[in-house]
């Protein structure tokens, strides 16, 4: 008898899961309407429930500061762009696209 090997395994588990890993693989945190955890409503119509959203962001904001901070304790002169990218405008970006 033949062992059955952990890849083979992983693709007879995904098998038969048709419309429900469809589902779960294909949507976005924008196709989610309503969440339940452990029977308390965390997201209703769209929008997180019982979040201090200017809160969260100012503390978002104060993390990348000290990642930077650290980042340039750690390596103090990085090295050029090669491409120019203005990482703070792609994360303000993001951010916006969260709170939409």
């Amino acid at each position: 008898m033949q062992r059955e090997g952990r890849h083979a395994r992983r693709r007879r588990d995904l098998q038969g899961l048709g419309l429900r890993r469809s589902v779960v693989f294909q949507t976005t945190a924008h196709d989610v309407r309503f969440v339940l955890v452990g029977g308390r409503t965390v997201k209703r119509d769209g929008s997180l429930v019982g979040v201090d959203l200017e809160r969260t962001v100012a503390r978002a904001e104060q993390s990348a500061e000290a990642v930077l901070a650290r980042v340039h304790q750690l390596t103090p002169v990085l090295p050029p762009k090669a491409i120019p990218v203005d990482l703070e405008a792609m994360a303000r970006a993001n951010l916006a696209a969260v709170l939409r």
